[in-house]
């Protein structure tokens, strides 16, 4: 094998510089390398694209659960107003009616963070009696029944209170409250019995009163006072007893 010389070499490398490519090649090298540009901008462009896609999945994302507070909200607002109007509707409403049973269940709420229970329970039993005359106005017959079992109830309630209690202050002008509405009920020819229970309580209290100012020393005002107590008593005029008691026990 010839050995190349240094010289021989360096003439050689001239030679292959001299060489010119094939058009043809040229040219589809040159749309190789062009060709190229688009495609790394399509890339790019699908990389931009998914990124706003993937914005606009998380504001759809916040969208929903704003919408989802929003309807929860919007539904406490709801069940709200339809809440106020359903106790509104049963403030309205009378023994029988469907919706009394709120209206009682709200009064018996109101009663139980009050100290004063005696007075409470003769609200409540007036209110029964605007019930009835109520009833007896529109002559709601199907209301009747149920509303004089209701103030029956009622009555019952106010013994049972007026029993604990020991001062009779304004027992006197709630029984007499209670008598005139009672006298205004019977005026529509509705018929109310009296309260055994009531009338057993009133009893026990008129009689307990009557046996303090006994004790007690009298002026002939209060002696006189005290006869007309006991008259009352025995004909069982309670609610006129206690007034005069009241009268007698203030004019020492």
């Amino acid at each position: 094998m010839a050995k190349i010389t240094e010289k021989k070499l360096i003439a050689e490398l001239k030679k292959l510089k001299e060489i010119k490519p094939n058009q043809s090649w040229v040219v589809f090298t040159k749309n190789r390398i062009v060709s190229e540009e688009p495609v790394c901008q399509t890339e790019f462009s699908f990389a931009r694209l998914g990124k706003r896609l993937n914005d606009l999945i998380k504001e759809l994302q916040r969208g929903e659960r704003f919408i989802f507070q929003h309807k929860l909200a919007f539904s406490s607002v709801l069940l709200l107003v339809v809440l106020v109007g359903v106790f509104g509707f049963a403030q309205q409403s009378v023994p029988g009616d469907s919706l009394f049973t709120i209206k009682k269940l709200t009064e018996q709420g109101q009663g139980a963070f009050l100290t004063n229970k005696s007075s409470h329970s003769f609200e409540i039993a007036e209110k029964r009696l605007d019930d009835l005359i109520k009833i007896a106005e529109s002559n709601s017959i199907d209301n009747l029944a149920p509303a004089l079992v209701e103030y029956s109830e009622t009555v019952s309630k106010v013994a049972q209170e007026i029993t604990e209690s020991e001062g009779i202050e304004n027992i006197a002008e709630e029984v007499k409250k209670l008598q005139e509405k009672e006298n205004k009920i019977r005026s529509y020819g509705i018929e109310i019995e009296n309260s055994e229970k009531l009338d057993n309580a009133l009893a026990k209290i008129v009689e307990r009163e009557i046996n303090v100012l006994k004790e007690r020393e009298l002026t002939e005002e209060q002696q006189e006072a005290l006869s007309e107590i006991e008259k009352d008593f025995e004909n069982k005029e309670y609610s006129a007893a206690l007034e005069k008691i009241l009268t007698a026990a203030g004019s020492n």
